[in-house]
């Protein structure tokens, strides 16, 4: 209420301010300000120090201070000139002047445009923002012990939105680790005391830190004691600041159930660690998974039932829409897009995809349609993956049979259902199961007919 309140008063107070406010929006939509960025800016504008501004919104001096450092990061970059706090006002009233009544600009795509494989580049604007999810995240992370666990299929984006996690900790002079499962070698996963020594050589090395595992492993207490003890004494107490720890995968690890049971749990005590201990507060975690965990966990020691839990959605109509002008193709029709919806659904990486192909190729929608599941669409490749994934294990593929083969909403076995999903292939009508978009279902079809 009094966010809002201090909001409303400052805009109605400052005119132009509002105006050049509107103008960042709609120049870094869909990435464009949250509320308490516009009340810092505002006030700010206005020659307010933190302390009067921690006053008048009612958040924290310490937060509006956060707020304000990643802020006047943000419009530095974006306006190219140094943004501060004490030049705000006169930087951004000389660039308001030259963008006045200014709309959107469509990113230059022609020269630069790469393959959509991969994360998005922090400095991409092709980075489609799916708000609050950001926001909170960045809110948890300057919490003491905070932890977020991001679940969606793979291609849907939790790669890039860790590698912005990660760089909001950066703007706050936070450490920052990032780990992706996947880099372990099966042999290092086929025991716990190897792969939680590999798990702290490499978040010391990430960190510069020596590797001093020797001080502080002792096989009478056990791996996970000393992997606990290296943590606290030879990390968290060496670092100045918080340290951002991000687990890439962690699902990987779901396939050997023995390490992955003591690992979670393991994560789940040093979670509540740090909301109980001062020596631990500096912790933030943030996990990435594509699955439901199929493996049997403890409620009381699953890092899956605490902490923020974000799932990222398909891109609506509206992101769609604007992330089609990015790419230069606002030519293309309400049925147009309103088909392209139909077979593919808001999938971020084949809509990205698709709108490379159009903008980078010049191939028409119609071409695209024409040859949408066949050998040579510009889906082939994306589809022959996952059937090479489902060929090599019968048992997929015969699950996927199922789903695609029957009009309605299909039963299957669970774990069958967890990594169909973790595939991306599949989407949820309450405890039953559907293709995910008709592309997949028509594509299956043909291919695991027989």
């Amino acid at each position: 209420m009094y966010q809002n309140l201090a909001l409303v008063n400052a805009k109605d107070e400052n005119v132009h301010v509002e105006k050049v406010i509107e103008q960042i929006n709609i120049s870094l939509h869909p990435n464009s300000l949250n509320q308490v960025q516009e009340i810092v800016l505002i006030q700010s504008w206005n020659g307010k120090t933190y302390e009067d501004i921690a006053t008048i919104s009612g958040y924290s001096i310490q937060h509006i201070r956060d707020v304000g450092y990643v802020l006047w990061q943000l419009l530095s970059e974006y306006i190219g000139q140094k943004v501060t706090k004490h030049n705000v006002r006169s930087v951004l009233n000389k660039w308001s002047k030259t963008l006045y009544s200014s709309q959107i600009t469509p990113v230059s795509v022609n020269g630069s445009l790469k393959l959509p494989e991969g994360p998005i580049n922090l400095n991409s604007p092709l980075y489609i923002k799916r708000s609050p999810v950001e926001e909170d995240c960045y809110g948890m992370m300057t919490q003491p012990g905070a932890l977020i666990r991001i679940k969606a299929p793979r291609r849907m984006g939790k790669t890039s939105l860790m590698m912005r996690i990660l760089n909001y900790g950066k703007c706050l002079n936070y450490h920052t680790i990032s780990l992706n499962l996947e880099q372990a070698e099966s042999s290092v996963l086929q025991d716990l005391d190897k792969f939680l020594r590999w798990f702290c050589v490499n978040v010391s090395r990430k960190l510069g830190l020596p590797a001093a595992l020797d001080d502080y492993w002792d096989e009478d207490i056990g791996s996970k004691v000393s992997c606990t003890s290296y943590f606290q004494g030879h990390i968290l107490q060496q670092l100045d600041a918080p340290i951002i720890l991000a687990l890439d995968e962690i699902d990987w690890i779901f396939e050997y159930p023995t390490i992955a049971k003591d690992f979670l749990s393991l994560l789940r005590f040093w979670y509540e660690e740090a909301n109980r201990s001062r020596s631990w507060e500096k912790l933030r975690l943030v996990i990435a998974h594509s699955t439901e965990v199929y493996i049997p966990l403890n409620l009381n020691q699953s890092p899956f039932n605490v902490g923020l839990p974000v799932k990222l959605p398909e891109l609506n109509q509206e992101q769609i829409i604007h992330l089609a002008n990015l790419y230069h193709l606002g030519n293309l029709t309400q049925e147009e897009l309103r088909l392209l919806c139909e077979m593919i659904g808001g999938h971020p990486y084949l809509v990205q995809l698709t709108f490379y192909h159009l903008r980078k190729q010049k191939i028409t929608f119609f071409s695209i349609l024409k040859n949408l599941s066949t050998q040579t669409g510009i889906y082939s490749n994306h589809l022959r993956k996952h059937l090479v994934t489902l060929k090599a294990h019968p048992e997929l593929a015969e699950a996927m049979k199922k789903v695609v083969s029957t009009p309605e909403s299909v039963d299957l076995e669970a774990i069958l259902t967890y990594k169909l999903a973790s595939m991306g292939l599949l989407k949820f009508a309450g405890d039953k199961v559907l293709p995910r978009c008709k592309l997949y279902r028509m594509y299956f079809q043909m291919q695991l007919q027989h």
